[in-house]
């Protein structure tokens, strides 16, 4: 629902003024089966099929917003976003029909003019976005770089409150992962891991890569050895040693990535050791430029 309400406010706020920018009349997203176009994803549309989203300045402030799909889970996450003044089966007769009612000169698709390794969307879909279009629009696509660029790169009130969400959620697994990594003699970096991935699904959200957990040795006898014994390894976790976990998820289409660490420290041993105290301060002080997001 957060979601579904940030996409809406961001498509009310952005796409005619940036259509009027781009001197565009209209901007149509085609996406076929797994041939993915990430400004669908921006959308909220994640569901894999065939479809297409027909977004046109049709005179006033808000845009005219239009779906066009053929599978019924994408109909039906169409339907449920509430985006859409109507969802069309995906023919060319129902795109070249609602295209007449408003007769743009110049409609934007997802490639770059710019950048020859850009090109956006694959010919086949390129091909297949001209004939749901009809000859007489065809030949009236142009880039909607620019458009996409300002669209994704644009952070609404709404998109950085989930941002916040998603981080802060982060924040909580990878803090209760290291809790259960101190209790060194016990555990792995392998079963934190799975820990982790525990915790991201009782937390009831999308894990956005598996989560990670390094384990760092710097009292290895040898002054020469890597102290980096791996990712998830099954390595048993010591005294002395460094634990470092990312955690990636995704909460209401926001992405929140987070790492901490932490020192297991010896028994004798109220604080780290002064030359990881040092890489620390180091670390915080590189870190400070760096604006907190909250």
């Amino acid at each position: 629902r957060l979601r579904r309400s940030a996409v809406r406010e961001k498509v009310k706020r952005l796409v005619v003024p940036g259509l009027q920018k781009a001197e565009l009349d209209a901007w149509l997203m085609v996406e076929r089966d797994y041939q993915r176009d990430p400004m669908m994803n921006s959308l909220g549309l994640t569901e894999p099929g065939d479809k297409a989203v027909l977004l046109l300045d049709g005179g006033s402030v808000q845009p005219r917003v239009f779906g066009f799909a053929s599978s019924p889970d994408v109909i039906w996450q169409m339907t449920e976003s509430g985006l859409f003044e109507q969802v069309l089966p995906l023919t060319a007769d129902d795109v070249e029909g609602t295209l007449d009612r408003f007769r743009p000169r110049r409609i934007g698709i997802d490639y770059s003019g710019r950048v020859p390794l850009a090109d956006g969307i694959a010919t086949g879909t390129r091909q297949f976005a001209a004939w749901l279009v009809g000859r007489k629009y065809a030949g009236t696509f142009r880039s909607a770089e620019a458009l996409a660029v300002t669209f994704r790169s644009t952070r609404t009130a709404e998109e950085t409150e989930l941002t916040r969400q998603a981080a802060r959620c982060a924040v909580e697994i990878a803090e209760r992962v290291l809790a259960v990594g101190l209790r060194q003699g016990r555990t792995s970096p392998e079963d934190l891991a799975w820990y982790a991935g525990d915790e991201i699904r009782a937390a009831d959200v999308e894990a956005e890569s598996l989560p990670r957990v390094f384990l760092i040795r710097p009292g290895d006898a040898s002054p020469h050895a890597w102290p980096w014994l791996g990712v998830n390894s099954a390595a048993t976790i010591e005294a002395g040693d460094l634990l470092l976990v990312d955690v990636a998820l995704r909460y209401a289409g926001a992405a929140g990535t987070v790492q901490r660490m932490a020192y297991v420290p010896r028994r004798w041993q109220s604080e780290p050791p002064a030359d990881i105290r040092r890489a620390f301060a180091v670390l915080v002080e590189a870190r400070g430029g760096v604006a907190p997001l909250f």
